[in-house]
């Protein structure tokens, strides 16, 4: 990952190093609670940059921190995973755009000021499209969407899966969220992961195509949540 002459900034430099002690805890389909695999998260993955860039813009916008804003928004840019909207209440792919990390580019422009040299660099991350792995014959890199869950507010979507395939989703909220996630597959239940932290995470071996998720912020405050699939 290169961040280059940005990582003299206090606030990016002590995000990024605080990110690489980060874990994530979650459940296997009909078995209980058990461990994750290490490499699920582990440092330089693609889902471990998206949430630090993720935890970054958090931090940039409550200390209002132009530079480290647009840190953020290129790190998601080049994460290496797929940008995704719902539609008709599925999550897939949208290659064409990032509306997240143009979002965060924007917002730098707005911190920014009079600082010329700054909104330029921002103006040049508008006009970049996701880089790394968006397409190939297994499927291309791990989706993502970012949207903000009100307290106490559930999410419905569903997911397509191949099956017999193993099969992970994770949710990353930011601040004081309590994420959950619930994952169904038809009438049965196969994940029910609790909202006891800011992660969640549900790995299971698909039998199907098609499973429901419901997401759930059980937090006090509004959160940022990422919800990442491979």
């Amino acid at each position: 990952m290169k961040t280059g002459r940005n990582l003299r900034f206090p606030l990016a430099r002590a995000v990024l190093l605080a990110g690489f002690g980060l874990a994530i805890g979650g459940c296997v389909a009909a078995s209980g609670p058990a461990p994750v695999e290490a490499d699920l998260v582990a440092p330089g993955s693609p889902e471990a940059r998206a949430e630090l860039a993720l935890r970054l813009a958090s931090e940039a916008r409550r200390s209002h921190d132009a530079r480290a804003m647009l840190v953020a928004a290129r790190m998601m840019l080049t994460s290496g995973t797929r940008p995704a909207v719902l539609e008709d209440g599925a999550m897939v792919a949208n290659l064409e755009s990032d509306p997240v990390a143009h979002g965060w580019a924007r917002e730098a422009i707005a911190l920014a000021g009079n600082n010329a040299a700054l909104v330029g660099e921002a103006e040049q991350v508008l006009a970049m499209r996701p880089r790394g792995v968006l397409r190939s014959s297994l499927g291309g890199g791990p989706l993502r969407y970012v949207r903000r869950v009100s307290a106490n507010e559930s999410v419905r979507f569903n997911i397509s899966t191949q099956p017999r395939v193993p099969a992970r989703l994770a949710a990353i909220g930011d601040g004081d969220a309590r994420i959950g996630l619930m994952v169904s597959a038809g009438n049965a239940r196969i994940c029910d992961q609790r909202a006891r932290s800011t992660h969640s995470l549900c790995t299971w071996q698909a039998a199907r195509e098609r499973h429901d998720v419901t997401l759930i912020n059980a937090g006090p405050l509004a959160s940022d949540v990422m919800i990442l699939s491979n």
